[in-house]
């Protein structure tokens, strides 16, 4: 779905709407895979699974994956820097631990001057698709870089690739998936021609972009699947990006 910024903010005010549906997914797509995904992020955001770390939450959402983060940031005495709406944010619990920013990141940059090189983790889920909408994405990762530590850890999070899907669906496990998706066994999964220019959408070369810009400036950075256990593992991908 094409989701803007302004999308989820009308989103998280509607409390009719199921958990998943108010941050943008079918329940195929997210319900009951919370742990799993919170699971996978720790393994890729080291400092999650340590004691008295500042983590960062760029466009956290209002969603069931948000709270077990939180629940589990207070379990572990971590600081919580939240980035998201106004209307996003007053759908979340409060806690000392918890710091609210509200606007649309990097717009609201003045408000964090103070997280600026104190980040040991930060977290950007299932969100550069919809910054691509509007925005720049990599002055969006530039001005996130900027919160870590050294030694601090950035993962961009649930990155959908096209390219990747394209791949995925020209293959039997892939065409038998889209029919038993569809109940259909005889279609066929559309896939652009390769050589289309699908704007708005990340392909391998925004991916790999994204890997050699970090590196060129300093940083480590480094493609890492999805768990299989996913429903969207075989479309999408993260990236961690290390500072030096």
């Amino acid at each position: 779905m094409n989701l803007t910024f302004n999308s989820f903010k009308t989103l998280a005010q509607n409390t009719s709407l199921p958990d998943h549906e108010r941050i943008g997914f079918p329940a195929i797509y997210r319900a009951g895979y919370e742990d799993i995904i919170l699971e996978d992020i720790e393994t890729k955001v080291p400092a999650l699974g340590m004691r008295d770390k500042t983590i960062v939450d760029i466009g956290c959402g209002c969603g069931l994956l948000t709270q077990k983060m939180l629940s589990l940031c207070h379990d572990r005495n971590h600081t919580v820097v939240l980035i998201d709406s106004e209307e996003v944010l007053s759908a979340l619990p409060d806690g000392s631990n918890i710091k609210k920013v509200p606007g649309r990141f990097p717009k609201n940059s003045s408000m964090l001057q103070d997280y600026i090189g104190i980040a040991d983790g930060v977290i950007i889920y299932s969100v550069l698709q919809h910054v691509i909408l509007e925005d720049s994405v990599f002055s969006f990762i530039d001005h996130a870089c900027q919160f870590l530590v050294t030694g601090g850890c950035l993962l961009l999070g649930d990155i959908p690739n096209i390219t990747k899907a394209r791949r995925y669906f020209t293959t039997e496990e892939g065409i038998a998936k889209h029919r038993e998706n569809h109940n259909d066994h005889t279609s066929l999964p559309f896939i652009s021609a390769h050589g289309t220019l699908e704007t708005g959408k990340f392909d391998d070369s925004i991916i790999l972009g994204i890997l050699g810009r970090y590196r060129a400036a300093g940083y480590e950075s480094h493609l890492l699947p999805q768990p299989s256990s996913l429903p969207l593992s075989n479309r999408r991908e993260d990236i961690t990006i290390v500072k030096r």
